[in-house]
């Protein structure tokens, strides 16, 4: 583990399981991971902070990623941004 992570609670991960998972695995007939689903969070909150809160300073935003594109995220999350 690395220093200042701290391990997903398993109340978290259950929770995560129940409310975006499983639903979406039986509303697409696909799998998901969770890595996916904490990816395309992070990608929106990214999107909606770099919207109308940081517009001036964003030459770039990044764009929303549809509930329908979560089959596809590779986004990972880290401590540091590695792009």
């Amino acid at each position: 583990m690395r220093a200042g992570c701290a391990p997903l609670d398993r109340g978290a991960v259950g929770v995560l399981f129940g409310l975006v998972i499983k639903p979406y695995g039986w509303l697409t007939g696909r799998r998901v991971r969770i890595g996916q689903v904490i990816g395309w969070a992070d990608l929106n909150l990214i999107a909606s902070l770099q919207g109308p809160i940081f517009r001036p300073f964003v030459s770039d935003p990044r764009p929303f990623v549809a509930w329908s594109d979560l089959g596809s995220v590779t986004h990972r999350v880290g401590l540091a941004d590695r792009s």
